[in-house]
């Protein structure tokens, strides 16, 4: 349970952080309304590209935001 957990609140740290810019919660919540459509419509193809295009979507963002906190000495 302790591995979970802690998977849980890293998890939450990088959602917080995409959160803070107003476009990537515009594309998050565009995002799961995809999702949720697909699914209520009987359409797992859809809703599991969706979640895909989703969980892409994030990576870039978050990169960029960690770079900015890493320290002057460790940027390449």
């Amino acid at each position: 349970m302790g591995l979970i957990e802690q998977f849980i609140w890293r998890t939450r740290r990088y959602e917080l952080a995409l959160m803070r810019e107003k476009r990537n919660l515009k594309r998050t919540v565009r995002d799961h309304g995809d999702i949720l459509k697909a699914l209520r419509a009987g359409n797992l193809h859809a809703a599991c590209a969706s979640l895909k295009r989703n969980m892409e979507s994030g990576k870039e963002p978050i990169v960029a935001w960690l770079k900015k906190r890493k320290p002057e000495s460790l940027r390449g």
